[in-house]
């Protein structure tokens, strides 16, 4: 049987259609978007944003990417922004002959493809009170013969996770994470996307692959 991710709660409102009621207004929407001024958003799919009401601290960064949570408030998507999360943006690299660096967990609760990223959402453990720069970056490895593109999720945490110490040591970390596809694969081609993650088994990491979607996507 095949494994898949669960997918990411997002409203992509230009592919799929959002119900709006007779007053224009939908409630508890969240989508990725990237930051086009202080005042408005773009989505990954065209859609326009701009903030009409505003509830956190205003300080987002102009081009960057976040996770936002919003009620949209008529038919020309002004909005009330009532949270954002940064996306950490990353391009994967290819596999070399040289191991890479850290086995660490990671709990994956969602995945998406927007925007030309694979989007995750991650759970991590980290030490209690620990200053070490836990780093979570991807690899991959394309096998046009089998028509799969393996993507393979590497945590570099020093061993803070349950494997090595008890959990009362440690916290748990959430983030959202956007990994470039574009140029991973030569253009016009097609893969079915893998993903590689350690997962926690028990008291033992275990390496687990699974199939993003059950379609093949086109570069």
């Amino acid at each position: 049987m095949k494994k898949y991710i669960l997918p990411l709660i997002v409203c992509a409102l230009a592919a799929v259609s959002c119900e709006f009621s007779d007053e224009y207004y939908v409630s508890n929407v969240n989508d990725l978007v990237t930051a086009r001024d202080n005042s408005s958003f773009m989505s990954d799919y065209g859609v326009l944003y701009t903030v009409k009401n505003d509830l956190t601290d205003r300080k987002w960064t102009v081009g960057e990417r976040y996770m936002i949570n919003f009620d949209i408030e008529n038919a020309n998507y002004e909005i009330s922004l009532k949270q954002y999360t940064r996306c950490i943006i990353s391009t994967p690299s290819a596999v070399d002959d040289t191991p890479s660096p850290g086995e660490d967990p990671v709990i994956v609760t969602g995945s998406n493809l927007s925007g030309g990223y694979v989007n995750l959402n991650l759970n991590y453990y980290v030490k209690k009170e620990s200053t070490y720069p836990h780093r979570i970056f991807m690899e991959y490895q394309d096998n046009p013969n089998s028509g799969n593109l393996e993507l393979i999720l590497i945590h570099d945490g020093n061993g803070e996770n349950p494997s090595q110490m008890g959990k009362d040591d440690l916290d748990t970390v959430n983030g959202i994470y956007s990994f470039v596809l574009t140029g991973l694969i030569p253009k016009g081609e097609s893969r079915l996307l893998q993903l590689t993650v350690n997962e926690m088994n028990g008291t033992s990491i275990t390496k687990k692959t699974y199939q993003l979607y059950n379609e093949y996507i086109t570069f």
